[in-house]
């Protein structure tokens, strides 16, 4: 009796190995609407990054009016909101927006985080809090409502000139209002 058993253990072994390889490659391939496969492109995968970080990043990008989205995977209106946010990034790319996404997720949650901006396509720099989902993530960010989806508006100077608690049709006409700015971010750094 031993004996039979032996190939099916051997059997099940192999069929736990193709598994495990199959979860670990990310399991089940992500699909449009069409049901063609989505593939993740790498711009899109959320990088870690604190308060100083993101600054950082927002000045890298002067010259630009730059639109912040924090938001998370647990958050429906955050979920709701952010392919808005990529199609303004999209629409106004040409005149000199700059988004950028923050997922306030644990680090858990990154193959979800990723996941998700893989089916959104996302073509902005993403970030995930080094700080995880709790408070302090709020408090580093300077979202003080500890309410998603948050954002920050900065001008083409790097300048923070507006925030937003939920998605709402002003992020959009303050998007319109520091394009039409003027570009020159020289004087912003002259003494007045």
């Amino acid at each position: 009796m031993e004996m039979k058993r032996r190939p099916y253990l051997g059997l099940c072994l192999v069929a736990w190995g193709v598994w495990i390889v199959g979860c670990s490659r990310g399991g089940i391939p992500l699909r449009d609407g069409g049901g063609h496969e989505v593939p993740l492109n790498a711009r899109s995968l959320a990088e870690r990054i604190d308060a100083a970080g993101l600054q950082r990043q927002v000045q890298a990008h002067r010259g630009n009016v730059v639109l912040v989205d924090f938001w998370a995977t647990y958050c429906q209106p955050c979920l709701k909101a952010f392919p808005h946010t990529l199609e303004l990034g999209r629409r106004y790319a040409d005149r000199g927006l700059t988004v950028m996404t923050v997922s306030m997720d644990g680090p858990r949650q990154l193959p979800h985080v990723n996941r998700f901006l893989g089916q959104q396509r996302a073509d902005c720099p993403c970030f995930i809090s080094a700080f995880g989902s709790g408070s302090k993530s709020f408090s580093e960010f300077g979202i003080d409502s500890g309410a998603i989806p948050y954002f920050k508006l900065f001008d083409r100077t790097g300048t923070e000139r507006y925030t937003f608690t939920g998605a709402s049709a002003e992020i959009e006409q303050r998007v319109h209002e520091l394009l039409d700015e003027s570009p020159d971010v020289e004087s912003a750094d002259e003494p007045g």
